[in-house]
């Protein structure tokens, strides 16, 4: 059976899920990479009760027990019949396979091959590989003309590239070619027009589009081409810095610094010469590699202000100091601290010992809180110490008549509590009756408090409005002048007697 499905048949009464699942999991187990990995990966799991551990002990052995090599079949010896009634071949004095029988040329062929038995042993010299034949003159002279029309090549396509410009281009300099890469070779930079679709030659070459206008590469494009076209021409210019990748067969030789010593010499000031040797060149090479590392910040700078001045370029100057200040608000709202502070407050919620601690709560609160924790983390440590075996045990002896003492060993099942579980309950409760009592206090104390209307009247003062003696007479003639005035609404009615009647009816 395989070590799947007996993983699976196990694991059926530790956890209650279906085979595919089960399956699905020993597959997930399997396939990490080392046993420390495996065994975390069933912990976290199935925990560690005694049975998961004892289940996870015997898939790490399962899969630790080494693979019995099954046996190689042995080659059967070929076995020959002889055949009766045929005829023997008569021995020839030529044998063709024979090198002594074969002709003088070949013998000087075989003779001439190297041959490399096992007993003879060679030398480190003779496993060398034969040194490089080094380049002749002519070749060097070849190649250093090379380089010196790359650079020139270089030279002219970054000045081209940029110099000109769309805006700055004569219109009677402009090149139209109509042959469609018929007669001149396809531009494989930009081999057709993004706008109109006309195929582009090397004779128009990135200049604007003859037919419709349209720049044939971008800004950002010719940006681009040019860092390549700087970096080729550093690469051709210093050699030195980037250093062609040595063949395996070439020999990379060691710079070795001596030390002199002898009769007469001080060694210690000899080795002293060497560390400050080895410290100089040390200093040299890091000075030449943070240079280098200026000059590629330098370039990147000025590229990335050449392609900020460009996109610029054209725009209106509000909007460009509206875009700063919103990005400078942008920036304060991700940066400051008012906006990014985090009140976590997830432990008035979920504690993870169970001892109900709240920040928020008193000294006395807090001291209780965590004599709580004390004796809650002691009771797990007790209960880890059984599981690994290490908890306490009683150890039973019992002498028989004869003399014969036998020792057993009994686990207690209900242990005394210890003297610092004593001592922590006698706290414990001495805390909890302190705050019941404080709170009995505070309760008593706010039971006096009733609502006494009089007192709270008393508190306030009767508001007293106090005019002149000519604000007085206005307010009195005033009132008398509205009293005349006011005057009872007259009701017309039609003179049809019924109509008074209904009327008076009504009222």
């Amino acid at each position: 059976m395989s070590i799947k499905n007996t993983a699976v048949k196990d694991l059926r009464d530790l956890l209650p899920i279906d085979d595919d699942s089960l399956g699905q999991m020993v597959d997930n187990a399997l396939a990490l990479p080392s046993q420390s990995a495996i065994t975390e990966y069933w912990l976290g799991l199935l925990g560690e009760a005694p049975d998961a551990l004892t289940f996870i002990e015997n898939f790490t052995t399962k899969l630790t027990a080494p693979v019995e090599p099954k046996p190689s079949p042995k080659p059967s010896k070929p076995q020959f019949k002889p055949v009766a009634n045929t005829p023997s071949r008569p021995p020839s004095g030529r044998n063709d396979k024979n090198p002594w029988n074969q002709p003088v040329a070949e013998k000087n062929k075989l003779n001439n091959k190297p041959r490399l038995s096992k007993n003879v042993s060679s030398t480190t010299s003779q496993l060398l590989d034969k040194p490089q034949e080094k380049p002749s003159k002519q070749s060097a002279k070849r190649e250093k003309q090379r380089k010196v029309d790359n650079l020139n090549d270089l030279d002219e396509i970054l000045k081209q590239l940029e110099v000109e410009d769309s805006n700055n281009i004569d219109p009677s300099a402009k090149v139209v070619c109509n042959c469609m890469a018929t007669r001149h070779p396809l531009f494989e930079a930009a081999p057709n027009c993004l706008n109109c679709g006309k195929i582009i030659c090397v004779k128009e070459g990135y200049r604007p589009c003859s037919f419709c206008g349209h720049e044939i590469i971008s800004l950002e494009e010719k940006l681009q081409i040019i860092q390549v076209l700087r970096g080729e021409k550093l690469q051709l210019e210093s050699p030195s810095r980037t250093p062609e990748p040595q063949s395996s067969n070439e020999k990379q030789k060691k710079k070795k610094i001596t030390l002199s010593s002898g009769a007469g010499v001080n060694l210690w000031n000899q080795q002293d010469a060497l560390f400050k040797k080895l410290e100089a060149e040390d200093l040299k090479k890091a000075a030449l590699a943070k240079k280098q590392a200026e000059e590629s910040k330098k370039l990147k700078e000025q590229d990335e202000e050449l392609s900020y001045y460009s996109n610029q370029k054209g725009i209106d100057p509000d909007l460009l100091k509206a875009q700063k200040n919103l990005e400078n608000l942008l920036n304060f709202q991700a940066n400051s601290a008012e906006r990014t502070k985090i009140i976590d407050q997830a432990s008035d919620f979920e504690i993870p010992t169970g001892s109900n601690l709240n920040i928020w709560s008193s000294s006395v609160e807090k001291a209780l809180q965590l004599k709580k924790q004390q004796k809650q983390m002691r009771k797990m440590e007790k209960k880890q110490k059984e599981l690994d075996g290490r908890g306490k045990k009683v150890m039973e002896m019992v002498i028989g008549k004869d003399g014969k003492v036998i020792m057993k060993e009994r686990k207690i099942d209900h242990e005394p509590e210890d003297s610092e579980d004593e001592l922590d309950n006698e706290e414990i409760a001495k805390l909890e009756k302190d705050i019941q009592s404080k709170k009995n206090q505070s309760s008593e104390e706010a039971s006096k408090n009733i609502y006494d209307y009089e007192k709270e009247i008393a508190k306030w003062e009767k508001p007293k409005y106090q005019g002149t003696e000519s604000s007085n007479e206005t307010v009195e003639t005033k009132a008398t002048e509205s009293l005349e005035k006011a005057k009872w609404d007259r009701i017309q009615l039609g003179g049809d007697s019924k109509n008074i009647e209904d009327m008076l009816v009504v009222i």
